[in-house]
């Protein structure tokens, strides 16, 4: 990506007599102000990793030393905070109450634990410890590459249909001549499950039959108790690495301030690609996209506090009935190869006008 200087600079413009106007210099460079951005087609990526679902357990088996409430020597402290710890020595029931020192690459860590300190003595060697936690939020760990992940559908082995990255929550950092690499890892939006099958609705009983002259009156019926509902066990994940393949979509581009031309040159046309305006526009900054390569469905979106005048003759009104509290739909907008859209910025409304 390549983008024009850009700063808060401002510059002293004389005017008749003692009087002079500070302007920004954003203000009169609007021919300057432009980005040149390759954006990459959608594409498919498959790499190794552990999935990890929410509510299942992880039992991490790996050696460390022993000093009282302490344990050191850990290649790898990540989320170990309230994992139940099972070792020689240590009362049944210990959990991890705190990260003492976080594991790095080539420095071990080491976890504060709940026992008191006194119970185990140091014995300054490395010894067997598993430690047991269930997993709280769903994740793929162990990833060789995390660039663009975010936002991308997600599939593979036990993982349900509609799952998308949330977050990239450790970027995976490439190995070097003179540093080992760090894997990554992804937090993942499972789709929400279906809705239960309505109840059955209950069918009345025929009334009772009046007792005969004489005969003893029938016992009460009692219903009986529900069972009690009894929580499945937690499923133990596999830590086994599996292949995941990533749907990477378009990544969006917000221009950046101080930008009039956003010039876009990707290596082959785009099925769909989403621009936001700049996030501190000027009254009167033009904004103009041009691209290379056609783009199948543009759709151009107001930063946080403006708005975008769709009164426009070409775009179709929409045949939805709007939905109360909702924002305006933003009708997508077809660009031809070496095309381009211009928008006008007016300051007093907060509005980006169509001009091309």
């Amino acid at each position: 990506m390549i983008t024009s200087p850009q700063g808060a600079e401002r510059v002293q413009v004389l005017t008749g007599g003692p009087q002079h106007e500070t302007m920004a210099v954003a203000q009169f460079r609007d021919a300057a102000g432009y980005s040149k951005q390759s954006p990459l087609p959608p594409r498919k990526v498959t790499l190794p990793g552990v999935v990890k679902l929410a509510g299942t357990t992880v039992a991490i088996e790996t050696t460390g030393i022993i000093n009282g409430n302490q344990i050191s020597g850990l290649g790898n402290t990540d989320g170990l905070v309230n994992a139940v710890v099972v070792a020689d020595g240590l009362p049944e029931g210990t959990t991890v109450l705190s990260i003492a020192r976080p594991a790095l690459p080539g420095l071990p860590g080491a976890v504060v634990l709940s026992n008191p300190r006194s119970a185990v003595g140091a014995t300054g060697l490395a010894q067997p410890v598993t430690f047991t936690l269930t997993v709280e939020r769903s994740s793929i760990s162990g990833l060789t590459a995390t660039d663009g992940l975010d936002g991308a559908a997600v599939s593979g082995s036990g993982i349900p249909d509609g799952t998308t990255v949330s977050t990239v929550n450790r970027a995976a950092v490439a190995p070097t001549n003179t540093q080992q690499g760090t894997p990554g890892e992804v937090l993942i939006l499972l789709p929400p499950p279906p809705p239960p099958p309505p109840a059955p609705t209950p069918v009345a009983a025929p009334p009772a039959a009046a007792p005969a002259m004489g005969a003893p009156a029938p016992a009460p019926t009692v219903a009986a108790a529900p069972a009690p509902t009894v929580a499945p066990p937690p499923v133990a994940a596999v830590l086994t690495p599996v292949d995941v393949t990533f749907d990477i979509p378009v990544a969006p581009i917000v221009v950046p301030d101080g930008v009039s031309r956003l010039i876009l040159s990707p290596t082959e046309a785009l099925p769909a690609l989403t621009v936001t305006t700049p996030p501190k526009p000027v009254d009167g900054q033009e904004l103009f996209i041009f691209c290379t390569k056609e783009v199948g469905a543009l759709t151009v979106l107001a930063n946080v506090g403006q708005s975008i005048n769709l009164v426009d003759a070409d775009v179709a009104p929409t045949t939805t009935e709007p939905v109360e509290g909702a924002p305006a739909p933003v009708p997508a907008n077809k660009l031809i190869a070496n095309g381009s859209i211009g928008f006008l910025y007016s300051a007093p409304n907060a509005t980006w006008d169509r001009i091309e």
